[in-house]
């Protein structure tokens, strides 16, 4: 528990670091600038979201503000489809919407002086909150009936190719964990003798996506 709350404090330093380092001037983007996003992918659940769900599609929208050419603030939605699992016993779980809104920061990674290609690397780290909502169609009773919003941090990165400095395509990886709470979730393990009982949910949506950057100033 400690070691896992101990990571988004971590990783936030790092971001800070990244922040005032020098980045190649064929990497940078446009600052300030304003950036819309777009993302369509997979959602792979593991842990106990694992037992009850399977991998379904993933799509989001996301805000940045850029304030210095390699670091900003943004802001996402990620809607997380996943389809429900059935239990060696016939116990049907229900397909679960997950909905991440978050908010956090953005830093580019410095590029190497002798690559040519324009590549961009950027992590980000954030948190909000998660929406967990089953489909009552699925499954009838409290399991299929369950929807609860829980806290929940994030982080990832996204490697992208810098068409101009304003359109970027990339590809992207990102982690979500929901902070659950034993007593709502168990009701998933009385559902089935097949899942023990959990806390924590983690999800990874891995997508493709594109990003267009407006100027905001000189």
């Amino acid at each position: 528990m400690r070691s896992s709350r101990s990571i988004p404090a971590g990783l936030a330093a790092a971001l800070a670091l990244l922040a005032l380092a020098p980045a190649g001037a064929a990497a940078q983007e446009l600052a300030p600038s304003f950036s819309a996003e777009l993302h369509t992918g997979v959602a792979v659940p593991a842990g106990g979201m694992h037992r009850i769900t399977s991998a379904g599609p993933s799509l989001g929208a996301g805000v940045l503000y850029r304030f210095l050419p390699n670091f900003g603030v943004r802001a996402d939605f990620t809607a997380d489809l996943m389809d429900g699992n059935q239990d060696s016993f016939g116990n049907q779980f229900p397909s679960m919407k997950l909905f991440h809104v978050t908010a956090g920061m953005q830093a580019d990674l410095p590029r190497p002086h002798w690559q040519d290609v324009p590549l961009t690397t950027t992590v980000n780290l954030g948190a909000g909150f998660t929406i967990m909502d089953a489909n009552q169609n699925d499954v009838p009773g409290p399991v299929g009936a369950f929807s609860k919003t829980f806290f929940a941090a994030t982080g990832g990165v996204q490697v992208g190719y810098q068409f101009t400095p304003t359109f970027n395509l990339y590809a992207s990886g990102q982690a979500y964990l929901t902070f659950g709470k034993r007593a709502d979730l168990d009701v998933f393990a009385s559902h089935s003798p097949e899942v023990g009982s959990f806390r924590n949910v983690w999800d990874f949506p891995f997508s493709l996506g594109a990003r267009f950057t407006f100027p905001t100033g000189g």
